[in-house]
């Protein structure tokens, strides 16, 4: 597809990189509203260059809420939220006497996103989940929307990742 071509050659030569150095640039399908923060998420502040950014039309997204439902006897008896971004996306929970990190709670469960919220339906649990992803960098769906509106690859990547600068490989 010529449009894909254009593409590479457009960026051909070009990273992203943060003082200099070449970093982890994420991305993900959908975002929950707003992407997460790198030092939050990893708790490391060698993550800091992934900033929080505003990714509100990801809402509009078909799948942006998702319900998945699993049986209470798959979980463990006591099943609590105990820490939450100012994103929203979950931390971790407490699982009976575990502290369970969310983002490997929610892979191994097959739950679209940690930002989600929990309620007991009978012998269910159901998952409500907003996007699909990890939530951190850049968000396909935000990316696409904003492209569509005649923003360029490099404002859309300034966007997403704010501190990083697009240099010359």
């Amino acid at each position: 597809d010529k449009v894909y071509e254009e593409a590479v050659e457009d960026t051909s030569g070009q990273v992203l990189t943060y003082n200099g150095e070449l970093k982890l640039v994420p991305y993900h399908q959908i975002s929950a509203g707003q992407t997460r923060d790198g030092e939050t998420a990893f708790h490391n502040e060698e993550y800091a260059y992934l900033k929080a950014v505003d990714s509100n039309s990801d809402k509009t997204a078909p799948g942006y809420l998702n319900s998945t439902y699993i049986a209470k006897q798959q979980l463990p008896v006591e099943l609590r939220i105990v820490e939450r971004e100012d994103s929203g996306y979950v931390v971790s929970l407490m699982a009976d006497e575990n502290i369970l990190e969310a983002e490997s709670f929610v892979t191994g469960m097959g739950i679209a996103s940690s930002d989600f919220s929990m309620q007991k339906m009978g012998e269910q649990v159901r998952f409500l989940s907003k996007g699909k992803g990890h939530g951190l960098g850049f968000s396909q769906y935000g990316g696409n929307k904003l492209a569509k509106e005649g923003k360029n690859w490099k404002e859309i990547l300034n966007t997403y990742f704010p501190l990083m600068d697009i240099t010359k490989n």
